[in-house]
């Protein structure tokens, strides 16, 4: 007679959890055509798509869930006040963000210069930007997501932070 005794032990154990697999899209970049009364231009993306929105242009990323809020205001000696109420939006998230980085931006060739926010931790954006020919005219960007923060967009936003180096880097007043 052979008896058979066995013991099962709960050995269950954690299912790790799973990352979103993104498949990115190849970085193509188009200059579009702007109203007249857009007297700037830049290069975009060719996976993003333009909505225009009287002096307000979004850059939006649908693959994504991201938009590039971008306004313009054309200036009235209120230089200060644009500046300020740039830093002011973008340092509203100093209370979620684990640091803020500044990157100063100069293009003496074509009167561009600016400031890039960069934001690092739990805010509702990761980057903001304002670029001024100092005496006419003030162009401010702010990326957001369309969905909750959380550590797996933050591949997506580095990547989206390129194309928005790229806004930047070819930007130029008409």
């Amino acid at each position: 007679m052979i008896i058979l005794i066995s013991c099962k032990e709960d050995s269950t154990v954690p299912r790790p959890k799973a990352f979103v697999s993104i498949q990115f899209d190849d970085k193509q970049y188009y200059k579009p055509k702007f109203p007249k009364k857009f007297p700037f231009s830049f290069e975009v993306p060719k996976y993003s798509e333009l909505e225009r929105i009287d002096n307000h242009v979004n850059l939006n990323f649908k693959k994504y869930k991201a938009k590039l809020h971008i306004s313009y205001f054309s200036l009235e000696n209120d230089l200060k006040r644009h500046t300020e109420n740039s830093r002011r939006l973008a340092f509203k998230h100093t209370s979620k963000a684990n640091s803020i980085s500044e990157i100063i931006y100069q293009n003496d060739e074509r009167n561009v210069y600016g400031v890039k926010f960069d934001f690092d931790g739990g805010t509702a954006t990761s980057t903001q930007f304002f670029l001024t020919d100092s005496s006419n005219h003030f162009f401010r960007g702010a990326l957001y997501f369309n969905t909750h923060k959380s550590d797996s967009l933050a591949i997506i936003e580095e990547y989206l932070k390129v194309d928005v180096t790229r806004i930047i880097e070819t930007f130029c007043w008409k």
